[in-house]
Order: structure tokens, then C-alpha cells, then sequence
């Protein structure tokens, strides 16, 4: 998943500008009427958004892949994962530089951002699913340890008759030696 992100971010950067103005002015057509639906912000503050935000949503998703990609790792450095969210945008920008395109240093500060983001909700999603793990293994555990004292219950109670069966047989025994 994460080579896929990184192909599809680094692609986008390999698009010329009439493509990628394109591209972005098909997402600024879909998403005004929803966040400017009175037609009250300027289209090239809309078409500058769009692509910040754009930057902010790829990397996210690139950080919190990062963050569960690597969550088995023993010895997983968080340097190390900034380091490749670093690289990542570097990268990204200098194949800008080849398409024609302006390849500016503050994206790879909001490339940085976005990741961050990523970051810190991935370790969010997962602290509420070790919570949730330890919560299922805590009532598995519970609901085992019901059925064991259930069953040592049940296993008491059939010795106890058992108990009371043999003790009676043989107090009949008795009585009825005694009778002869």
C-alpha cells in the first residue's frame, strides 16, 4: 500500500501544469458548491486550497500507512519514519522541477504537516484497538472463567450426589445387616 501511495503522489507530481490544473480545477467544480455555496470565495484562493489540502490528505495517509506498516517492527524509530515522509517530499517536489512545473520548499512543510496528522490519528486508531483488544480479551477471559466455575458447579453438585447415593446405599446396607 505504501509503494502504491508513494507511485500515485509521485505520478500526480510528474503531471505537467495543464494536467494538473486540470485536475485540480475537476476537484475545485465538485467541491465548491459544498464548502461555497453562495459563491463568496475567489476561484484562485479555492484552486490554492485544493492543492494544500491536497498535499495535506496524501501524506497523511502516507504517515498512518507508515505507522501501521511498521507497527511489528521491534526496533521501529519514529526519526526513521519522519526521515522517509522527509524524502518522500522532497522527492516529490524535485520531479516537479522536471515537468515544468514550481517546486516550492513551503510544500514540503505542509507535505510534513499532512504526514504528522497521519501520524498521530494512526496512533490514536490504534490505542482505541489495543483498548478494544485487551477489552474482547478480558471478557473471553471472563466469560471461560464463568464456564469453568459453571462447570466445577455442576461437577461438585454430581459428586455430592453421588456422595449422597453412596452414603445412603450403604446406611441401607447397614439397616438391612441390622434387620438380620
Amino acid at each position: 500500500m505504501i509503494a502504491l501511495l508513494l507511485l500515485f503522489i509521485w505520478s500526480n507530481s510528474l503531471a505537467d501544469s495543464e494536467r494538473s490544473n486540470a485536475l485540480s480545477g475537476w476537484v475545485e467544480r465538485w467541491l465548491k458548491p459544498l464548502i461555497d455555496p453562495h459563491g463568496k470565495i475567489v476561484a484562485r484562493t479555492l484552486d490554492y486550497e485544493v492543492r494544500k489540502v491536497a498535499h495535506v490528505i496524501e501524506f497523511a495517509l502516507l504517515g498512518a500507512l507508515l505507522v501501521f506498516g511498521t507497527a511489528q517492527m521491534k526496533n521501529r524509530s519514529m526519526w526513521l519514519l519522519l526521515f522517509i515522509i522527509l524524502l518522500a517530499a522532497v522527492i516529490d517536489e524535485t520531479i516537479q522541477t522536471f515537468t515544468g512545473r514550481m517546486s516550492q520548499v513551503w510544500d514540503i512543510w505542509i507535505d510534513f504537516f499532512g504526514a504528522g496528522v497521519g501520524i498521530v490519528l494512526a496512533y490514536i486508531v490504534g490505542r482505541f484497538s489495543q483498548k478494544e483488544e485487551v477489552e474482547t480479551i478480558r471478557a473471553r477471559f471472563k466469560e471461560e472463567r464463568t464456564s469453568k466455575i459453571h462447570e466445577n458447579a455442576q461437577n461438585i453438585d454430581c459428586n455430592i450426589l453421588v456422595a449422597d447415593y453412596c452414603n445412603t446405599r450403604i446406611h441401607l446396607g447397614k439397616l438391612a445387616y441390622e434387620q438380620n
